[in-house]
C-alpha cells in the first residue's frame, strides 16, 4: 500500500543545572556572569534610583492637560472639534495609565503602601 511511516523521538535537550547547583559566582555560566556584571554596573551608576520629582512633574502636567481638555470641551460645545479633544484625552489618559502602572510596580515612592495608594489613585482617576 505504501511506505510505512516511522517516527523517532528525539532525546530531550540537556537542561542546565538547577538554581542551587552553583556554589559561587566563579562557576556561573558566561551569560549569567555577564548579567550580574551589567546589573551591578547599572546599580552603581544610579540608573535604578527613584525619581519622585519627575513623576510629580509628569502628574502635574497631565492634570493640567486634562483640565485644559475639559475646559476646551465645555467652551466648544457640540462641534466636530470635540474629536480632537477626545484624541488628546486618549493620549493623556494613556500616560495616566503608565503612571499607575509604575506606581503599581512600586517604582515611584520609597514605601510600598504609599505606592499602592498612588497607583489606586491614578487608576481610579483614569476612570
Amino acid at each position: 500500500m505504501g511506505v510505512p511511516i516511522t517516527t523517532t523521538v528525539p532525546s530531550p535537550p540537556s537542561c542546565p543545572p538547577g538554581p542551587h547547583a552553583y556554589s559561587d559566582a566563579q562557576t556561573f555560566p558566561v551569560l549569567t556572569k555577564a548579567y550580574l556584571q551589567l546589573s551591578q554596573q547599572v546599580r552603581e551608576t544610579g540608573l535604578l534610583r527613584r525619581t519622585p520629582w519627575f513623576y510629580a512633574l509628569v502628574g502635574g502636567v497631565l492634570a493640567i492637560g486634562i483640565a485644559g481638555c475639559a475646559a476646551l470641551s465645555v467652551l466648544l460645545g457640540p462641534s466636530w472639534f470635540q474629536l480632537l479633544i477626545a484624541a488628546a484625552l486618549g493620549i493623556l489618559f494613556t500616560q495616566v495609565a503608565f503612571l499607575a502602572h509604575e506606581a503599581g510596580h512600586r517604582q515611584i515612592l520609597a514605601g510600598g503602601p504609599a505606592n499602592d495608594v498612588l497607583a489606586r489613585f491614578w487608576a481610579l482617576w483614569r476612570g
